[in-house]
């Protein structure tokens, strides 16, 4: 090989080196906007981040510009996306238990159960604590139609001391579930956590 293929791969490198570093200059500047807001400001930076640097090792930049969407923007399907990516960067021996239930609770919220099933066992399994995990996949068996299931998540999460789960708990022992109606328990449960959902509880933001 000559002499100019050399020094093209040679520029190559170097101009590949800066993109790098510019990624990592603008990412640090989102986690700074990320943390002081304006938040979109914080948006703009990490996916210029992106753009500069695509296929990161590092899932951060990701994750902290899907959290943005999510909880300040309620841009669901792009928050959805980002976990969906920084999941694969992280791969299946050191998943974020964390991503899979933001995942599941999107998943949940579009109606998309079967998807919401899934990532919320993968968050169980890969040692999350659990406590509101159990309850969100309880809701998602019982949409299913699985009662039984959904009912002994939600004891679960109760046992782990999830204030929606244990009021719930108090007010439908398990032992009704032997007399009444699948439809008409179905209907019950969601009815309560409805209720108590929107009288507050749910896993509080963070970061």
């Amino acid at each position: 090989m000559n002499r100019d293929y050399y020094e093209t791969i040679g520029i190559t490198n170097i101009f590949q080196q800066k993109k790098i570093k510019q990624s990592n200059e603008y990412f640090a500047l989102g986690m700074k906007n990320y943390t002081n807001a304006p938040y979109k400001e914080a948006i703009d930076c990490f996916t210029k981040a992106i753009d500069l640097n695509p296929n990161p090792k590092n899932p951060e930049v990701y994750k902290r510009r899907g959290f943005i969407k999510l909880f300040r923007l309620n841009d669901f399907q792009g928050a959805y996306s980002d976990f969906k990516t920084a999941l694969k960067i992280i791969g299946k021996k050191n998943y974020d238990h964390g991503l899979n239930e933001y995942c599941g609770i999107i998943e949940y919220n579009m109606g998309n159960f079967e998807s919401a099933l899934i990532s919320f066992s993968k968050a169980i399994k890969f040692h999350w604590s659990g406590d509101a995990c159990y309850f969100l996949r309880g809701m998602t068996y019982i949409k299913l139609g699985q009662i039984i299931e959904g009912f002994k998540d939600i004891v679960k999460s109760a046992d782990l001391k999830f204030e929606v789960a244990e009021n719930f708990v108090k007010e439908i022992p398990i032992k009704a579930f032997d007399t009444i109606n699948p439809k008409y328990a179905t209907d019950l449960i969601a009815n309560n956590l409805i209720k108590m959902a929107t009288n507050g509880g749910t896993r509080k933001f963070s970061e």
